[in-house]
């Protein structure tokens, strides 16, 4: 029996709901680094200069690519439940550690390991909302769980102008501790076995050849002649809004300080830089799921194919809407943040 709309309406509103929270708190970790920069710089102790703020933002971008990888091989074989779960308690416990750790080294290590956690929660979270959203309304579903990363930016900027420099910089990444609570909500919540292209969860088990050959089959339609120059320029695009992105989240505070203002009013620019651009991101999700369907093929179900077969070969549905993550164009970053 199919449940009702009102049982459906109530378990994609519950959905959505812990898909903010994890995310909210995603957020906070990406912003934190940016946060505390200036801080940081003046903790004679550890003596930081700028390039040690360019390194711990390299460390924690670099940890992300090994998140995302490690969560769509598990989720295929384990479903969204247990690598959720670990994800969520990682990057609590590195986010702990970074608020306890007496040195630069053991700190940036802390960092690396919350880029793992960041890398794999965001995947596994947009996947987890896009199996159940309406088809109609996917887009706005999945960017109002991305927004609440923007949200969390705010509201890590929001913390360190309240609290900074009164308090010691390493106490602001003991919030992002706080998705531990949310594991129980988890357990309940998130399907135990790999959901397929329809949402329908599927029993569990390792991908066989079959599996793995249509995984690389599809990787090869990404370098079809019809598809490999919109590759190409997919992942230029996508350099450059990492390289954009995450240059904001680590630098903007300590550069506006460079430039005169005070710590107060340079967090306060990160807060106006996160809520514009989640706004901006909402208002592009209503005319995009109200517009017309873009034709087959296009660059971005080419970037869906390379998902699929990257991270989710037996997925079709996690890749359409991680895809949404990281299509690598000004659409995705307005959609993200």
């Amino acid at each position: 029996m199919s449940p009702t709309p009102e049982r459906a309406g109530g378990r994609q509103a519950g959905v959505l709901a812990l898909a903010c929270l994890i995310l909210f708190v995603d957020g906070y970790d990406v912003f934190a680094i940016g946060t505390v920069g200036p801080s940081l710089m003046q903790y004679r102790p550890w003596g930081a200069t700028h390039d040690t703020l360019g390194m711990l933002g390299s460390v924690t971008a670099l940890g992300m690519p090994f998140g995302s990888v490690l969560a769509g091989w598990a989720a295929d074989r384990r479903g969204r439940r247990l690598p959720l779960t670990v994800a969520v308690v990682w990057i609590s416990a590195s986010m702990a550690a970074a608020t306890f750790v007496p040195s630069l080294g053991l700190f940036a290590a802390a960092r690396f390991c919350t880029g793992v956690g960041i890398g794999a929660l965001a995947p596994l979270v947009s996947a987890y909302v896009t199996d159940t959203a309406p088809p109609r309304r996917r887009t706005l579903h999945l960017t109002i769980a991305l927004g609440a990363m923007g949200i969390g930016g705010t509201a890590s900027a929001l913390l360190g102008r309240l609290l900074l420099p009164g308090v010691h910089f390493q106490w602001l990444f003991l919030f992002g501790a706080l998705p531990i609570l949310l594991v129980p909500a988890i357990l309940r919540m998130v399907p135990d076995g790999p959901v397929g292209q329809h949402g329908a969860v599927e029993q569990a088990g390792p991908v066989g050849q079959a599996g793995r050959r249509r995984g690389l089959d599809r990787l090869a339609e990404l370098f079809t002649p019809g598809g490999r120059r919109a590759t190409v320029l997919f992942w230029c695009a996508s350099f450059m809004s990492m390289a954009l992105v995450y240059s904001t989240t680590a630098w903007l505070p300590a550069v506006m300080m460079k430039s005169g203002y005070d710590l107060g009013s340079s967090l306060e620019f990160t807060i106006a830089f996160t809520i514009g651009a989640t706004a901006g991101g909402l208002g592009g999700s209503v005319i995009a799921d109200r517009g017309p369907s873009r034709p087959s093929p296009s660059p971005d179900s080419c970037w869906r194919r390379w998902r699929c077969s990257s991270s989710a070969p037996r997925s079709r549905m996690s890749c359409s809407c991680w895809s949404r993550r990281w299509p690598g164009s000004a659409r995705w970053a307005a959609r993200t943040w």
